[in-house]
């Protein structure tokens, strides 16, 4: 046997013997599931987290709208959207008052024809652009149904005063006395039709 030869051989040897030595340490396939005692499992691992359902519900808020009882104003509340436009606002005052609310006496002045163009909020007035105009009802609605809208919106954060337009340019609507006026109204310019005090 050359040395070459002796060497090779050697060397097979080694690496044979090495394979058999590695499979018998290996770890073998499991039999199945084993219990393992709860003080082995690592910390944290058996504690129980609760996840927060994620909510696909559409948030919602309480908005006031104004519709009439007799000769005054009542205040009604609404769900609407959570930061609802003023126009979704005066959209959801449009729709008039429910079956039991108008069962109890509740009405509304607003001409059914009335839609919004927009409403716009400059420095806290509400430029509400009508497409038709609020006179179109009787003539003794025509102050209640501008009050609904004043304090519907007025109800709203950030608006004071409200202004009214048809097509874009102003246009005259009654206080609270009958007057007629293009400029902005409050809710002081309608303490007579306004809510009783309870």
């Amino acid at each position: 046997m050359t040395i070459l030869s002796f060497r090779v051989t050697r060397s097979l040897a080694l690496v044979l013997f090495l394979g058999v030595v590695g499979g018998a340490c290996g770890v073998g396939p499991d039999k199945g599931a084993t219990d393992i005692p709860r003080s082995q499992v690592p910390f944290g691992l058996l504690e129980r987290t609760e996840v927060e359902p994620v909510n696909t519900e559409p948030a919602e808020e309480v908005a006031a709208l104004f519709f009439v009882k007799g000769d005054r104003l009542e205040p009604v509340f609404r769900e609407v959207a959570t930061e609802a436009a003023p126009a979704e606002v005066l959209e959801a005052l449009l729709v008039g008052p429910t079956r039991a609310e108008f069962r109890s006496g509740l009405r509304t002045a607003v001409p059914e024809a009335t839609s919004i163009g927009s409403v716009k909020v400059t420095r806290g007035v509400a430029t509400v652009n009508l497409t038709r105009t609020v006179g179109d009802g009787r003539s003794d609605d025509q102050a209640l149904s501008v009050a609904q809208m004043v304090f519907t919106l007025t109800a709203r954060p950030g608006i004071g005063r409200v202004s009214f337009t048809i097509d874009g340019e102003p246009v005259d609507v009654p206080d609270g006395s009958g007057a007629l006026t293009s400029d902005p109204v409050a809710r002081e310019d309608y303490e007579d039709l306004a809510p009783p005090r309870r």
